[in-house]
């Protein structure tokens, strides 16, 4: 039995195919299958490029992609910027340090499985963008107190736990 996995040369020159039949607009949402001309690869149907960035290349367009790779960029930066603010705060930092891992993992495997074909995942996706814009905005308005009067609080500004 042959890993699904091993199609995926053929199946992305197919998307790069798809992306040069009009690279500025793209072939139309979810219209990716009726565009491959490799529609069987390794003997299964292309519903899809099994890449984030090519799926959104070949149906959007490439301009599209490069502005969805900035937005990823910047909320990558906004989760980063949580991580550093909510250090100290024992209570939130998880919540920080989770949803930058989440969102990692997410984009991660978006470059082998595209992230919004599978529900739970697309879901995923935007459930963690929620919670990283929300500590940011939250952040900014000054919305956590800093650690009370007995808590131990390092030089760096992290906790250390009670006196």
């Amino acid at each position: 039995s042959r890993s699904g996995y091993s199609s995926r040369p053929a199946i992305f020159r197919a998307a790069f195919d798809v992306i040069a039949e009009n690279p500025v607009v793209g072939v139309g949402p979810s219209a990716f299958p009726w565009h491959a001309d490799h529609s069987m690869v390794g003997g299964r149907y292309l519903s899809q490029a099994h890449n984030l960035l090519l799926t959104l290349a070949a149906e959007d367009g490439i301009p599209f992609t490069l502005v969805f790779m900035l937005f990823m960029g910047v909320i990558l930066r906004m989760a980063f910027r949580n991580l550093r603010a909510l250090a100290r705060y024992p209570g939130y930092a998880f919540i920080a340090q989770g949803a930058y891992a989440g969102l990692l993992a997410v984009l991660t495997q978006s470059f082998v499985v595209h992230l919004f074909y599978h529900r739970n995942v697309g879901f995923a996706f935007y459930a963690l963008l929620a919670i990283i814009v929300s500590l940011d905005r939250m952040i900014r308005e000054g919305r956590f107190e800093p650690p009370a009067v007995g808590e131990i609080v390092a030089p760096d500004g992290t906790w250390k736990g009670q006196s």
